[in-house]
């Protein structure tokens, strides 16, 4: 593993994105129509999981990844996180326990101490897939090739549902002008190296090129 993976800041590197998209998804949820414990149902695909499952994987996500990286065992509480998600598939709950739960992850992420991931980055991380596939990892592998990815999939079909939906009432707010200026400016030079910055600068640029209003 290089020197570069190892000087990078974990910490830097997810916990202020992972806060500032969850308290923008919270933001989001209170724009959802006439009808917002309807919308929770809704899907962009039939084979797809509803906006509600979406919200709860996408809080799982962001406390999983600190368990991992810090060679925890993801508490029972975590995983119920994702299991009511699935589960909410066919009946989704209410905007406010949505909202609840992204909250408690809020929570989660503010009492993190600032160094809690930085001597993460050759933590050896052991993903077990359901359907038995198994990788193994360094703790920066991990955040490059899962947490965060599967993090901005669940965060960015959420806005997708709600976007598709409710074009109208997103026309003033343009995820990608809104949310992620501080993708670039909020890592820590000192402390993130330059392929950190230049993701956070190819994820701006993807989002503002995919959902900018048309």
């Amino acid at each position: 593993m290089s020197a570069m993976s190892s000087s990078v800041s974990l910490t830097a590197l997810l916990v202020p994105a992972y806060k500032q998209m969850l308290k923008h998804l919270s933001a989001w949820l209170e724009k959802t129509g006439d009808d917002p414990n309807e919308m929770l149902a809704r899907r962009l695909a039939p084979d797809m999981f509803p906006l509600d499952t979406q919200v709860r994987f996408a809080c799982f996500q962001a406390q999983e990844a600190v368990f991992r990286l810090q060679g925890k065992q993801v508490p029972q509480v975590i995983l119920d996180i994702a299991q009511e998600g699935r589960n909410n598939a066919e009946s989704p709950g209410t905007v406010e326990e949505a909202k609840a739960r992204i909250q408690e992850a809020l929570a989660f992420l503010e009492a993190l101490d600032e160094d809690a991931l930085d001597s993460c980055a050759l933590q050896k991380v052991t993903l077990e897939l359901p359907d038995g596939l198994i990788f193994d990892m360094t703790g920066f592998q991990y955040v490059r090739d899962w947490a965060q990815p599967q993090f901005y999939f669940h965060l960015m079909t959420a806005y997708s549902i709600l976007r598709k939906m409710l074009e109208s009432i997103w026309e003033k707010q343009t995820m990608c002008l809104t949310c992620l200026p501080m993708l670039g400016h909020q890592l820590d030079p000192v402390r993130t190296n330059k392929v950190a910055i230049q993701f956070a600068e190819a994820v701006r640029f993807l989002l503002a090129f995919c959902f900018s209003p048309a």
